[in-house]
């Protein structure tokens, strides 16, 4: 049902892409960050969650947002939208047409994450899966751990480069459930942040009206884009499933390096590819060889799409 046309994921009966690189006439979006979204795309389909933020972070989208299990159709071809925990409003994609139930995950983790809907197992026919982490070494650590060592390595003073959409909130809601409040979020951060309390996901923190102003107190979280505004000494650190990888060194010169993903890692993608009950399990949006050869040696009908 789903196959590769212009290096995106089509649906042909339906007439849709699923997270198109490029504008096409009908787009079905399992999240807002950037490498999921198209610009100019005639129609797209999201859920609710994606629907608002897709309106802060483009220019007069053409948006249909729809809540999480609500049926709805493109061309006679049956969605819905399931929780994928990646970020607010995040959803896997079933596609049901002629009896045949497909998924496809987008981007999902099922590891802790107070600021958005935990993941949800939606079996299926087929699912293709991202294979972002889908090496034996990206197994996670515990979010909460990793957040007291932000917090005893930031000694009162430090900067968190994060992603803006995403890692910032789950960043945030850690620290706040950790008991730590001292944070202070670049302008950025705080449009979307509001999202996320509108939607139900409270934050502590206070807004920087001018970075070139700032004194950095506390645990200040910028996006990666505003390393260049920091004008006083002040020691920094990166939040990055990649850190996995840097040795404890975190990205582009920071002092530190703490490994919190937005994705599932290794055990996470084997046991929801087994769980989905899919007799055809495909892979995308990584590196998938090896997690091929795995499931495959283990019985399992395993494919790249």
């Amino acid at each position: 049902m789903i196959s590769r046309k212009n290096g995106n994921l089509y649906c042909e009966a339906g007439d849709f892409y699923i997270d198109p690189s490029s504008s096409v006439e009908n787009a079905v979006v399992t999240h807002a960050h950037s490498d999921h979204l198209s610009s100019k795309s005639e129609n797209n389909f999201c859920s609710k969650g994606t629907e608002k933020l897709i309106k802060v972070r483009l220019s007069k989208p053409k948006t249909v947002g729809y809540d999480f299990g609500e049926k709805f159709y493109i061309n006679g071809v049956m969605l819905s939208f399931h929780p994928a925990g990646h970020i607010l409003g995040s959803s896997q994609v079933r596609i049901e047409h002629r009896g045949k139930v497909v998924v496809v995950t987008g981007d999902y983790k099922r590891g802790v994450d107070y600021s958005c809907k935990p993941f949800e197992l939606v079996e299926c026919d087929e699912i293709i899966s991202e294979a972002t982490f889908a090496m034996p070494f990206y197994k996670w650590p515990d979010p909460m751990k990793e957040v007291q060592k932000i917090i005893e390595w930031s000694e009162g003073s430090s900067v968190l480069f994060c992603y803006s959409l995403g890692k910032s909130q789950q960043v945030i809601t850690l620290l706040n459930r950790a008991g730590y409040k001292d944070i202070y979020v670049h302008p950025v951060i705080d449009r979307i942040n509001k999202i996320y309390i509108e939607e139900g996901y409270p934050m502590t923190y206070q807004k920087i009206d001018d970075l070139e102003d700032h004194h950095f107190k506390g645990i200040t979280i910028l996006p990666y884009a505003s390393s260049k505004g920091i004008k006083e000494e002040v020691k920094t650190a990166s939040i990055s499933g990649w850190n996995m990888t840097r040795n404890g060194m975190g990205r582009g010169g920071c002092d530190a390096g703490f490994v919190m993903s937005g994705h599932a890692g290794w055990s996470e993608i084997v046991k929801t590819v087994k769980e989905s009950k899919a007799n055809k399990i495909y892979f995308h949006h990584g590196r998938s060889d090896v997690i091929i050869k795995y499931l495959n040696e283990n019985g399992y009908n395993t494919h790249e799409i």
